[in-house]
């Protein structure tokens, strides 16, 4: 079954293997993801391949990535594997970073979502891991609590 995601149609989701565990992503989550991307209908035409041991990470609603593979790998659960097709301008437009991809070139991606959720708030160092759990409601200095 294919799933639209864009109210144009120019991206497309196929769910390869369910997932268990649907993100709640803010602007800035680090996501990780095993992720090959080829040019669409041209599997031999591969402008990326990032493995397990390897996986693509990149920060959610910073434009690292492009917008159809952001969109996509929102609409993902943990452990899920899709594959996307991308078309248009959610994809490199006129200036791909690789040879192999020729201008507005349609692409696919095939995509397994491995983790998503925590900010590095040591910029980029990896020293201090943020997860939240769940959003407080109010808080208070450990002076102002009743004993």
């Amino acid at each position: 079954t294919i799933t639209i995601l864009t109210e144009d149609g120019l991206v497309q989701k196929q769910i390869m293997q369910p997932g268990w565990l649907s993100p709640d992503l803010s602007v800035g989550d680090e996501l990780s993801v095993v992720v090959v991307g080829t040019v669409y209908q041209q599997p031999h035409k591969c402008f990326l391949n990032r493995t397990v041991n390897d996986p693509l990470v990149f920060k959610y609603g910073k434009r690292e990535v492009v917008s159809g593979l952001e969109i996509g790998i929102a609409s993902m659960k943990q452990g899920e594997r899709a594959k996307f097709i991308v078309r248009g301008p959610y994809g490199y437009g006129a200036d791909p970073p690789w040879e192999v991809v020729r201008p507005f070139a349609p692409l696919e991606f095939d995509v397994t979502l491995l983790c998503w959720g925590q900010r590095d708030l040591t910029e980029g160092r990896g020293g201090v891991l943020f997860t939240e759990i769940q959003r407080a409601m109010s808080w208070q200095f450990p002076e102002q609590l009743d004993d």
